[in-house]
């Protein structure tokens, strides 16, 4: 015979039994979820590094990387000066493309006194100086004179004419000097980058010029990939060679690799495996390269 209390605690003890019975399912079946969103996410970050490393461009990729694939029918002079190469179009009287491996350096400075322009006699069609002279375009540099500061040479040889594209004032001195600057910033961060720049002509170009008939450009271009961040990353731009240009925002002036190349009809990242290439030439991380 159970007395009161012995009653009290067979009942307390058969519902906590009953308790258990109807609850241990759902736990056992709540940490297996839990074991396998776990193994899901270590997969996840695993597959992510991986592919994060497949991305990442090796020393030794850097230089091949700098050579563009042009149209057979485009005349293209390769002139290869210190610090960068331009790739020179005689018919044009212009740069077709510079490509240039910017490094950081925490020794570069404003450049305070600049060399004079000076033509190159050896390479074909190279123009004179003074084929700007009151054309009211300025002599643009492709590969920028400050991105030499540290280098009195690379600085001295950036002002070759072979370097050199008719821009308007409003593209020189605006958004093109604009991006040039914010390019300088990410090196600082990036530490190595790959920097391509160049002309890009529409219909009919106009010339300038009493001795060579430079052409003048409707647009410009420039890359700009980042080979050794995690992932690897590019960038591109296209600004108008017009009154149109504006610094007020560089991110209006982005497109894609894939849009420059179907402009100029180069093609970038060659390389490269091809889904790199894919991966590059498509997408763009605004956020990546503006955060900074």
């Amino acid at each position: 015979m159970l007395g009161k209390g012995g009653i009290l605690f067979m009942a307390t003890y058969k519902k906590r039994k009953f308790h258990f019975s109807r609850h241990w399912k759902l736990h056992l079946l709540t940490a297996m979820w839990a074991m396998v969103v776990v193994a899901m996410v270590v997969v996840a970050a695993k597959i992510s590094r991986r592919a994060h490393a497949d991305m990442t461009i090796s020393q030794a990729m850097i230089e091949p990387l700098c050579s563009l694939a042009l149209p057979a029918n485009v005349p293209d002079t390769a002139v290869h000066l210190s610090g960068f190469t331009v790739h020179f179009n005689a018919r044009r009287h212009v740069p077709n493309y510079v490509a240039y491996v910017l490094t950081h350096h925490p020794s570069r400075h404003k450049t305070h006194r600049s060399p004079a322009f000076y033509a190159c006699p050896t390479v074909e069609g190279c123009p004179m100086p003074n084929d700007y002279y009151r054309s009211h375009y300025h002599r643009g540099h492709m590969a920028p004179a400050a991105d030499f500061a540290h280098d009195s040479t690379a600085l001295a040889e950036s002002f070759a004419m072979v370097n050199v594209c008719p821009q308007t004032a409003l593209l020189n001195s605006g958004p093109w000097r604009r991006l040039e600057e914010k390019v300088r910033e990410w090196v600082q961060r990036d530490s190595v980058l790959l920097v391509f720049a160049g002309p890009i002509f529409s219909g009919s170009a106009p010339t300038i010029g009493p001795h060579t008939q430079v052409q003048v450009p409707s647009h410009y271009f420039k890359v700009v990939l980042s080979p050794w961040s995690k992932p690897a990353g590019a960038i591109a731009f296209i600004m108008p060679n017009d009154s149109t240009a504006s610094a007020a925002s560089l991110t209006r002036y982005i497109v894609s690799v894939d849009e420059v190349e179907r402009r100029t009809g180069f093609r970038f990242f060659t390389a490269l495996p091809q889904h790199m290439q894919q991966r590059l030439k498509t997408t763009c991380n605004d956020y990546q390269w503006f955060q900074f």
